[in-house]
């Protein structure tokens, strides 16, 4: 697997992963916690995946690019849900988002609806289907009938103990501080769609610094 080094770079190829599906993720808590960096590697991919935040890949050669948009955001709390049920070691067959309009959950089923560009962090198959559309399962998309959307991971494409989770350059295991993660960004999720949403404003700014 492709791992960056804390620059950026990436390391060389290890042939013991080649086979394996990982992800890792890397999120900052510079400003308030976003995700700025995802590495995926799959047999069913033909390369390795690296996708920046941002609009172009700048100094990354050859990288995906996401921005921090609202389905971003959804795609960050499912899997750090996911991640958070694997450690604590719950079997479930309840989905990790579920809501109707206007909900986080919706915010993804949009997206993976219109097939939205960034879903390439995940990459491609060789017939040119983004792999998100197995990683990624749901009930009832676009809630074409009545009642809410149910997302979840397909954990026999992407298990959950293939998650990393890096914050500020440091991998996070523990649950606790994951669960402050999911609840930081369904934070901001919120009071950016409701400007006058009430709460603390520093705890939005930046609710994991100490």
């Amino acid at each position: 697997m492709h791992e960056p080094y804390r620059n950026g770079g990436v390391l060389s190829t290890n042939d013991n992963n080649q086979n394996k599906t990982a992800l890792s993720l890397w999120f900052s808590t510079e400003r308030q916690i976003e995700l700025i960096k995802t590495t995926f590697n799959s047999p069913s991919i033909s390369r390795d995946v690296c996708a920046i935040r941002g609009k172009t890949a700048g100094a990354f050669a050859s990288c995906a690019t996401f921005q921090w948009t609202a389905a971003v955001q959804a795609l960050s709390v499912l899997l750090l849900k996911a991640v958070i049920r694997d450690k604590s070691g719950c079997r479930s067959f309840e989905p990790l988002l579920e809501g109707g309009k206007g909900t986080i959950a919706s915010s993804l089923d949009a997206a993976l609806y219109k097939q939205n560009s960034w879903l390439e962090l995940f990459g491609s198959t060789a017939t040119g289907d983004q792999l998100s559309r197995r990683i990624i399962t749901r009930t009832n998309p676009g809630r074409k009938r009545f009642g809410p959307v149910m997302i979840s991971l397909n954990e026999r494409i992407l298990p959950a103990g293939a998650i990393t989770v890096y914050l500020d350059n440091r991998p996070i295991n523990d649950v606790p501080t994951l669960t402050r993660c999911v609840e930081a960004i369904e934070y901001a999720w919120q009071s950016e769609r409701e400007p006058l949403f009430s709460g603390n404003p520093l705890s939005v700014i930046n609710p994991l610094r100490l």
